[in-house]
Order: structure tokens, then C-alpha cells, then sequence
């Protein structure tokens, strides 16, 4: 290379006086070139880093967005559930109903366990500790048992906060029961995501009334639980409803206060088909169409069917069912006392 370049020795600019004066040479411009490549490189990948954070930090604050509606979505469904059970108690005089919130702690410990994949009893001291007795000694069902029911939601949170994400200090668990969770975390991340939007079980307290009294269904004798599941069966919604022998355990008041009476009121709004071998259900029950039936050698028989103004249907009630001609009889005094 020979240029004339005005300033240099001799007036001719040469490759290696280049070079010397200006410190470059062919592999520094090859280096410098690199150096641009990857610097542009650098840049493209800093742009999409922040574009993935911004979107990043987007979908963070859905995340809590759509957490939030969860929350307020079964805070609805309870409040839903509690003014059925207002209705229902409303319109019953032999049972009360009571929603206790997350109160379901077998349900709730059971619907934990398979989230986690435990079931059984480990981590008993963690969630659901018992004695030999089956009282409670600890773990964080029993302890969710003790608090208010506007305490078990802040309660609840504060579990899963800590056992997920390590927030707080106010629970303390085992260090087998943490590190589960946090090799669920690495392994199966979508079981973190349904342990966030997990919510115990609400329980159904159900009261007998007796005596103008309120009483423990568990404590009451067979005839009462089954009038009080009767009542409640006899309140749900306008399905049709099958009913087998609802005469077993109750006795004859009961049987005309609570079977007949019910189904005389329901039978309005859903049907209702019922197995009886008691007269007084289909007679004072105002059932609209009895079916007698037969079974012999493996196989059900139709013999008869039709209202009670059907005389074979009538004598059917009088021959098979015992009390038949006297709840009949007591039927027509009624209704031609009524009509003097």
C-alpha cells in the first residue's frame, strides 16, 4: 500500500507505518469485529430479557388478581350456602342446620393428603395430631378448629403462604413436612399452584329439636336420626326424590307429623315415589297413584295400580298392609266431616 499522505516520513503512508503508529494490525480488527458482533448480541438478548420481565411481572399481578376472585368466589358459595340453610330452617320444626365454615377437618385433611400425596398419617403432628382417644393434640386442622370463622381465612392463608413460599413464622412445622412440599415445588410445580387455591371443607351441623330443645344428632336414638334425615331429604331441591320404608325407627306420631305431613307438602312442587308397608302414608300421604306389587321367584309383579278411588286398589291397602282399613276409615271420617 502507497498512498501520498501529507505528514508522513517521506510522504508515502505504508501497511507496517500504519500499523505502528495507530497500534492496529489484522487481528485486532478481527477482534474488534467480534467485540461489535457480540455486543449487538448482548443487546438483542437485554431486550428480550426486560420484555420477559415486564411480561413476567404482568402475569404476577393476574395471578394475584385472579387468587383474589378465587377467595371472594368461595366466600360467595358460603354465603350462598348459609342463606339456604336459613330457608331450610325456616320452613322445619324438627331440625336445625348450622354452616361451620372449614369445619370439616376429615374431609379437609383427606383433600389435602391426596394434593400432597400422603395419605395415611404421616405428618400427623403437622396437620391433624391425635391421641389414643381421638382427641385433638395439635397440627394445623385442629388448630384451624379453634379460631373464629373469619380467623380461619386469614388462618388458612398463612399456612399455605409458609408452607409454599416460606412466608412468616407464626406456624411452626417439621422440617420432613417442608422439604415434601418443596420437592413438590421442583417436581410437580401445577400441585403448588392447586395447593394455593385449596380450601378445607365446610361441615353441615345438624340439630334435633326436641322438646323445644336443641340436641347433637348423634345422640339422639335411631328414630329420631332417621326423622331428622327425612326432614332434611325432604327440604333439598325439586328432584325426584325415592324413599324406602321411611317408616322404619319412627313411630306412629312421627310417621303422621313427619312422613305424611312432608310428603303432603312436597308432593306439590317434585314427585315422589315411596316403598311402604305402612297404610298411613299412601292413605293420609295423598299418594296419587299406589302400585301394589308382588315378588316371587326372582321376579316383581305388578297386581295393581290407581288412586284410591279405585276399589281394587282400596281393597289392596285393606288386605296388605296392616292398619290399611283403619287409616282408611279414619281418611273418609275426615273428609265427610269436613264436607257436613
Amino acid at each position: 500500500l502507497r498512498l501520498p499522505l501529507r505528514g508522513t516520513e517521506g510522504g508515502i503512508l505504508t501497511e507496517g507505518n500504519f500499523t505502528h503508529k495507530y497500534g492496529l494490525d489484522q487481528q485486532n480488527l478481527d477482534a474488534y469485529g467480534e467485540l461489535v458482533s457480540t455486543k449487538e448480541q448482548l443487546e438483542s438478548k437485554l431486550k428480550e430479557t426486560e420484555q420477559i420481565e415486564t411480561e413476567l411481572e404482568s402475569q404476577k399481578q393476574e395471578s394475584k388478581r385472579l387468587y383474589q376472585e378465587i377467595v371472594q368466589h368461595q366466600k360467595k358459595l358460603r354465603e350462598e350456602r348459609a342463606k339456604i340453610i336459613q330457608q331450610w330452617n325456616k320452613s322445619n320444626d324438627n331440625i336445625r342446620l348450622y354452616l361451620d365454615e372449614m369445619g370439616d377437618i376429615v374431609q379437609g385433611e383427606t383433600s389435602f393428603r391426596e394434593l400432597i400425596r400422603r395419605p395415611g398419617k404421616e405428618f400427623a403432628k403437622d396437620l391433624c395430631d391425635r391421641d389414643k382417644d381421638d382427641n385433638p393434640q395439635g397440627g394445623f386442622f385442629n388448630d384451624l378448629l379453634s379460631k373464629t370463622s373469619e380467623d380461619r381465612w386469614v388462618f388458612r392463608e398463612k399456612f399455605i403462604k409458609q408452607i409454599v413460599k416460606g412466608e412468616g413464622d407464626s406456624i411452626s412445622f417439621s422440617k420432613p413436612f417442608i422439604k415434601h412440599i418443596q420437592n413438590i415445588s421442583v417436581n410437580t410445580p401445577e400441585d403448588i399452584d392447586r395447593l394455593c387455591t385449596w380450601f378445607p371443607e365446610d361441615k353441615i351441623v345438624l340439630k334435633l329439636i326436641k322438646n323445644g330443645r336443641e340436641e347433637d344428632i348423634e345422640t339422639g336414638s335411631a328414630g329420631q336420626r332417621t326423622a331428622a334425615m327425612l326432614s332434611l331429604l325432604l327440604l333439598l331441591d325439586d328432584s325426584p326424590l325415592i324413599i324406602d320404608q321411611p317408616e322404619d325407627d319412627l313411630d306412629t306420631k312421627r310417621i303422621t307429623d313427619l312422613v305424611v305431613a312432608g310428603l303432603r307438602k312436597f308432593k306439590t312442587k317434585q314427585q315422589v315415589i315411596v316403598v311402604t308397608h305402612n297404610p298411613n302414608i299412601p292413605v293420609n300421604g295423598g299418594a296419587e297413584n299406589i302400585i301394589q306389587m308382588n315378588y316371587a321367584r326372582g321376579l316383581i309383579r305388578t297386581l295393581t295400580y290407581g288412586a284410591l278411588q279405585k276399589n281394587e286398589v282400596r281393597e289392596a291397602v285393606c288386605e296388605v298392609m296392616e292398619g290399611g282399613r283403619t287409616a282408611l276409615n279414619n281418611r273418609y271420617f275426615r273428609i265427610s266431616k269436613a264436607l257436613q
